[in-house]
């Protein structure tokens, strides 16, 4: 077996040439990993963007001209790319003459993706006779995704990591500021090591790797009038401002810019967002940042097109995308398929305004509006229809139901909660802010009435971010106290 190894160094960010690692960056790791590869022939460094099926076709060319069989393809940003796995991947594609190898359980950036030449061919026209895979600049599961639509076609052979950490959704790329940091911190703790197991197990273990810098921004722009749904109880125990100023929501903007550089920014905690007077200009200035995208969740009772278009045409000129990886993506709540359910579970609205809501926007932002019902037991019923129904238009949401750590009767219709508990979600990478710019814990913990971590408006986000990490180091320890105990959301993942 004769490989080849390629390098994708097109469109990375400046964080793959910072020189984090003993004086090397990124790209030069990876590099250094590409040479040291098992009997490679040498190494392809692709610098220029390419779609999915110019890749191929280049990748065939270059096999072809060296007289190489196999095709070792990786991004050019992951520092941790590791010759001995690859060099298991590699035997194992030899030994069971695989078409396609790669590895699974290993967080993002450890391994490569293994191609046979002939496959590649078949790929090749694949990738060309599907319109979704001939758009676009690669992405790192583009192969993958590709192979997936024809899977059973293909001989493909699996390296399995000793455990799964595949949970924990690490991805040590330096392809996003908090990404950089992950790679970074880990280096630094063993900075000589390259062992793959050992380096798994201390990302498994430590804080500091799993919590860099969130990547949600759940904040209230207005305040809940409570009640509103079974599901979504009054905030009584804060004197909270009925709604956000404008100013410091432009304040606060460009500090999640500087601080975490790409984010996802919610307008909808603990109250409908279309409610503030000013609600198109919160969404158009997060339109103006490139690198932060808008989640907004709504009852669909308030929603004008002149209002629906105008936010369309402030992200026009946004960075492409579709589904979770649009600008803006919508969650309308309809929690029922008639207005007699709905009625029982949302107090107020009517269920035919938000499914004309619903179809509003679905004409105006594409793959990027989910309907959701809360399932829970007075919509149960519903719930197989109200699936099939929005399933055959496109993409839904079916959102369990948060009893609040035991603040509202648990109307759970199952307990999906996994069989062991897992260190929260939610404090590895969200950060909620009220109104006021304090920053609680969690939905939770403003219902309890728990002291904030501080205030954005008044302190740097860093310094406020930094107060919610010891509470993610007692849960790596096992230890869930206070309202965390009774807590089921720990394992729920916001955009």
């Amino acid at each position: 077996m004769k490989p080849f190894v390629f390098l994708i160094e097109a469109g990375l960010r400046s964080f793959a040439d910072e020189k984090l690692f003993a004086g090397k960056s990124a790209r030069e790791k990876a590099e250094l990993w590409a040479a040291e590869t098992q009997d490679s022939c040498g190494t392809d460094c692709i610098k220029t963007p390419v779609s999915l099926p110019s890749l191929l076709k280049h990748m065939c060319g270059q096999l072809s001209a060296r007289n190489a069989d196999t095709a070792v393809l990786a991004f050019a940003d992951c520092p941790f790319l590791n010759a001995a796995l690859t060099a298991e991947m590699l035997d194992l594609h030899k030994k069971y003459r695989a078409e396609y190898t790669f590895a699974d359980g290993y967080p993002y950036g450890f391994t490569p993706e293994i191609i046979d030449a002939g496959t590649l061919k078949i790929l090749l026209k694949l990738a060309e006779s599907k319109e979704d895979f001939t758009q676009g600049d690669v992405k790192p599961d583009s192969l993958f995704s590709l192979i997936k639509t024809d899977i059973n076609s293909f001989e493909i052979e699996t390296l399995i990591a000793p455990r799964d950490y595949r949970y924990l959704r690490l991805n040590f790329s330096c392809s996003s500021k908090r990404d950089t940091l992950a790679c970074r911190r880990l280096f630094n703790l063993l900075p000589d090591c390259t062992e793959a197991a050992l380096l798994c197990e201390k990302a498994r273990s430590t804080a500091e790797i799993q919590r860099t810098l969130p990547a949600f921004y759940n904040i209230q722009i207005c305040s809940s009038e409570g009640g509103e749904s079974m599901y979504e109880p009054a905030v009584t125990t804060s004197a909270l401002p009925a709604s956000m100023e404008l100013a410091s929501f432009n304040t606060l903007l460009k500090k999640i810019s500087d601080f975490s550089d790409d984010a996802v920014i919610s307008l909808s905690f603990l109250g409908e967002p279309l409610r503030h007077p000013d609600f198109v200009l919160f969404a158009e200035a997060v339109a103006s940042y490139k690198n932060l995208s808008l989640l907004i969740e709504t009852d669909g009772q308030n929603l004008d097109e002149q209002t629906a278009v105008r936010i369309q045409k402030a992200f026009s000129a946004h960075r492409p995308g579709s589904g979770v990886d649009a600008p803006v993506n919508w969650i309308v709540k309809l929690d029922a398929c008639d207005e007699q359910t709905y009625k029982t579970v949302r107090k107020k609205g009517s269920l035919e305004a938000a499914e004309k809501t619903a179809a509003l926007l679905k004409t105006l932002f594409p793959g990027a509006v989910y309907p959701q019902m809360v399932r829970m037991k007075a919509n149960e019923h519903q719930l197989e229809a109200f699936f099939r129904r929005w399933k055959a238009e496109g993409e839904l949401i079916i959102q369990k139901y948060d009893y609040i750590s035991g603040l509202l009767e648990d109307l759970r219709p199952a307990d999906l909660s996994p069989a062991v508990r897992t260190p929260c979600w939610h404090i590895k990478r969200d950060m909620c802010i009220l109104a006021d710019g304090s920053v609680p814990r969690c939905k939770t913990a403003v219902f309890f009435s728990e002291p904030s971590y501080g205030n954005v408006f008044t302190e740097e986000l860093e310094t406020v971010w930094a107060r919610g990490a010891e509470k993610l180091k007692e849960q790596l320890q096992g230890l869930y106290t206070g309202t965390c105990e009774k807590s089921d959301e720990y394992y729920t993942f916001n955009f």
